[in-house]
């Protein structure tokens, strides 16, 4: 699994979900393989993307490489846009391409090269939360995309735009469409929309660049999710202004940075975040990388580990809190605000608007955890994968005031989660 998949998917990320000073201003990066995931990282579609997780989760990893077989696809009216004939192709494999060398920096767009490169007419019910450039090499940087992370603050939906410069595409966007996928027409532009698992996934082509979008929600693929997802494209094609990629300006200076894999005792033994590693190891699953990222500036700082088997996985990222944290803080009474027994799916329905965003992604003080409250985040739904039901994982804790610990999960043991946590305090 790539590194930048475990930074901004874990909080998944974050990608969760991401603020702009976490789309901080360099890293350099050796891309691998990741498990399906391009929602919310690398520069791309990444992460953990979630296969109905409450934040976004990695897809299971595929041992039969190469693009599956898709289902029969059925034409879907969007709501707002009446009986427009709009078709997802069920894509049910992403191939396995190996691994990447090279050096890929980000760069935190300034002012003026936001308004040289986002289009006019983007939804205005989108929030954007970061916007990076990312280029090849070390002192000539090679444009590869333009990076947009965008959530729907009412749903919390996620979507990644990526624009890259024409026969560009994302670095590894691993999920290749099938030849014989049914297009949408959109105003005489063809478009094949895609659905792996929980994300949805298209690329096309307007205003002399390469547009990949990819959208993901909170633990499924909702009727509101697609519409949104079908709307933003929509916007991209009909939007009045091209993205003037030749604005772009490279900076060098910004790109020193720190990169490691870890072993578990070396993790334990950070300076920062080493009191908040796992003392032991979720059994059943196995350990695919443990990684502690940081840049000159602090903007990028955290230790991050994933351990997966089959459909379930676990990861546990270590970082400093920021002021978007603090707004999902919630008490051991506000059970409104963080327990998923008292909502059923779709979440984005059953949940009040003034609850969804700690419900879908709460944070606990440290001090005031127990292990009731890790139980109401372990909430079991159906697993058409498997077929046994298996709970999903999904909330943060917050210790000594700024270290934050994001955890996200599948079938994991509460009590074992709890046992960790408690043993931190």
């Amino acid at each position: 699994m790539k590194t930048e998949a475990l930074q901004d998917a874990l909080c998944l990320i974050r990608d969760d979900y991401i603020l702009d000073a976490h789309a901080g201003p360099a890293v350099c990066r050796t891309p691998r393989l990741r498990w399906g995931a391009l929602a919310a990282c690398l520069c791309i579609l990444a992460v953990v993307a979630a296969l109905k997780l409450l934040h976004k989760a990695p897809a299971p990893p595929i041992s039969d490489p190469g693009p599956g077989p898709i289902t029969e696809p059925d034409p879907q009216p969007v709501g707002p846009l009446g009986d427009w004939p709009v078709v997802y192709n069920q894509v049910t494999a992403v191939p396995d391409e190996g691994k990447y060398a090279f050096c890929l920096f980000s760069e935190k767009l300034t002012e003026e090269e936001r308004s040289a490169i986002i289009p006019e007419g983007l939804p205005d019910w989108l929030e954007l939360r970061s916007a990076v450039a990312s280029y090849y090499g070390w002192e000539e940087g090679v444009l590869n995309c333009v990076e947009l992370s965008l959530v729907n603050p009412d749903t919390g939906d996620r979507f990644e735009l990526c624009i890259c410069p024409p026969g560009q595409h994302p670095i590894c966007d691993e999920i290749i469409i099938p030849a014989d996928a049914v297009p949408t027409d959109i105003d005489g532009t063809d478009v094949v929309l895609c659905q792996y698992g929980g994300m949805l996934w298209t690329s096309f082509s307007g205003g002399g660049v390469d547009y990949y979008v990819s959208g993901s929600g909170q633990m499924e693929v909702t009727d509101r999710l697609k519409e949104d997802f079908f709307l933003l494209v929509v916007s991209l094609i009909r939007s009045a202004t091209s993205p003037d990629l030749e604005r772009l300006q490279f900076h060098p200076e910004q790109h020193v940075f720190q990169e490691r894999d870890l072993t578990p005792e070396e993790a334990r033994l950070d300076p920062d975040f080493g009191a908040y590693f796992p003392t032991a190891e979720p059994d059943a699953l196995v350990r695919e990388q443990i990684s502690r990222l940081q840049n000159s500036d602090y903007s990028i700082n955290n230790l991050a580990a994933f351990w997966h088997s089959g459909y379930d996985y676990l990861t546990w990222q270590i970082r400093y809190s920021d002021e978007y944290d603090a707004r999902r803080i919630v008490s051991p009474e506000e059970r409104e605000r963080y327990d998923l027994a008292l909502y059923s799916l779709p979440l984005a329905e059953s949940v009040p608007e003034k609850y969804r965003e700690t419900v879908m992604n709460p944070v606990f003080r440290s001090e005031e955890l127990t292990e009731e409250m890790v139980l109401a985040r372990c909430s079991a739904f159906g697993d058409s994968g498997e077929g046994r039901d298996a709970p999903w994982i999904n909330f943060s804790v917050l210790f000594d005031s700024n270290v934050l610990v994001d955890i996200t999960g599948k079938n994991v043991s509460p009590e074992w989660i709890w046992a960790q946590l408690n043993s931190m305090r």
